[in-house]
């Protein structure tokens, strides 16, 4: 009797087993799913008033511009391109903000931190795991890879320079001068994300350095080619 009770407890732990994993599996396709849907939507109508914005410069109207102030406060202002993780970062749409909500969107603008092409570190956040994971092989990032900033004043177009991993708790990352590599008066970049992938004890950071800015209709040969 007694082994029969251990059979039946050993299939429900197996059966329970397998509906965890499997919801697990689903919270983390629908959660990517839904962000991707998103990021679309916002790249999209990013790219749409881009063009708009573009427009009303060549036909002298202004009244449809829309400053970068009042971008910034929208739900999304700018859009990221990574060449070395293009099966992910391409177009992404950047949001003022790094709460869970924002960062389900896209990536996420530190808003204490510059804009892009500003002197000062620009800092941006990204998912490494679920809710779209931009950053998920963060790993392949290498010293010299190009990193694009398109905002309706143009493309910047950054170099990165240096890695390291820190504690959550190191908000030096988004100083302005943040490590002896660089000087101030530079105009950074600043990428953030979780290390390990599947947790969030450490932050993985990657800083650039601008190196070229281009007009909006002049775009960058790294997006061109990319």
């Amino acid at each position: 009797m007694t082994k029969k009770w251990i059979g039946i407890l050993g299939e429900l732990l197996l059966t329970l087993g397998v509906l965890i994993l499997l919801f697990v599996a689903y919270q983390v396709w629908f959660s990517n799913l839904a962000s991707q849907a998103e990021a679309d939507r916002i790249s999209n109508e990013l790219i749409e008033s881009f063009e708009l914005d573009y427009s009303n410069i060549d036909t002298g109207s202004d009244d449809k511009e829309v400053s970068s102030i009042e971008r910034k406060e929208s739900e999304g202002f700018a859009l990221l391109y990574v060449p070395r993780l293009k099966d992910d970062v391409w177009g992404t749409p950047i949001l003022n903000g790094i709460t869970e909500s924002k960062l389900a969107k896209g990536i996420g603008h530190y808003p204490t931190t510059e804009l892009p092409g500003e002197v000062g570190n620009f800092s941006i956040a990204g998912h490494r795991a679920t809710y779209g994971e931009p950053f998920a092989r963060f790993e392949r990032l290498q010293a010299g890879d190009t990193v694009v900033v398109r905002t309706v004043e143009g493309w910047f177009v950054y170099q990165l320079k240096k890695d390291q991993i820190v504690l959550p708790s190191e908000v030096w990352v988004l100083n302005d001068v943040p490590t002896e590599d660089f000087s101030a008066g530079s105009s950074l970049i600043t990428l953030t994300t979780c290390d390990p992938r599947w947790n969030s004890y450490q932050r993985w950071i990657w800083w650039g350095e601008l190196v070229s800015v281009h007009e909006p209709k002049d775009i960058p040969v790294e997006v061109l080619e990319g």
